[in-house]
């Protein structure tokens, strides 16, 4: 006779001898506490009468799952400026090539008329323009840096400019957030802030502000490219990822 399969009830706050909770083991920041939302708002009581009585199978059950699991998740992320559908990018800008919020050395969007009258001036080569929107622009052309940390030590000393510049940037990125929040009908999960100015507290204070009505902010400082880039190398070379041109 085959002994009944009993899952235990789930509960993120079981209290234990130490800590009292097992969220004061985890970072107000950390990538779990986003999970952890995302999973309370899964339906899965299908899945726990099936473990209850039968015995549990990874694999079957990620794929069965897998389109709902995605459907929850939409996200706007900050730094590529990327609003993310069902696992999939749906829209992002190319800040590269002058798009979107102006940053620490890139210009964002731009007047056409100012930038068509700029281009025949005959100020600038074609090379040099590049850079002025690409390199040399943002904080750097406004302030002459591109260190927050700096800027932001110019304001504490009284530099109205530097304030209203870097108070123009978070409203640029803020205006970009919203847009793409209507990329997804509104239906946002979270809103990722990333990259090396996620570490300034006066840049991300005031993002909230302006845009936590949306969805949850959740803050995650620093730089993952070569991270993510050497991972899916990685996959292509064991023949797990398809290999794609970007154009």
């Amino acid at each position: 006779m085959s002994a009944k399969i009993i899952c235990k009830s789930y509960n993120q706050n079981d209290s234990l001898l130490f800590p009292p909770s097992l969220g004061e083991l985890i970072p107000e920041n950390h990538p779990v506490r986003t999970v952890s939302v995302i999973i309370d708002k899964l339906d899965i009581s299908g899945i726990e009468s099936v473990a209850n009585k039968y015995t549990f199978v990874w694999k079957g059950s990620v794929e069965k799952n897998k389109a709902r699991l995605e459907a929850k998740v939409d996200a706007v992320l900050k730094r590529a400026e990327a609003a993310h559908r069902k696992g999939r990018c749906v829209d992002v800008n190319n800040a590269l090539d002058g798009e979107g919020p102006f940053s620490s050395e890139r210009a964002g969007t731009l007047p056409a008329g100012d930038l068509i009258d700029l281009c025949f001036s005959g100020k600038w080569s074609q090379s040099e323009l590049k850079k002025r929107i690409s390199g040399r622009a943002g904080l750097a052309a406004h302030l002459g840096t591109t260190d927050v940390q700096a800027v932001v030590k110019r304001i504490e000393e009284g530099d109205e400019h530097a304030r209203l510049v870097l108070d123009a940037m978070i409203y640029q990125i803020a205006k970009s957030v919203g847009a793409a929040a209507v990329v997804l009908y509104g239906q946002v999960d979270a809103i990722l802030l990333t990259g090396g100015i996620a570490h300034s507290d006066y840049i991300i204070s005031r993002l909230r502000e302006r845009i936590s009505f949306l969805a949850p902010v959740r803050v995650y400082p620093g730089e993952d490219e070569l991270e993510a880039l050497a991972l899916n190398a990685l996959g292509a070379l064991r023949g797990e990822l398809t290999v794609q041109v970007y154009r």
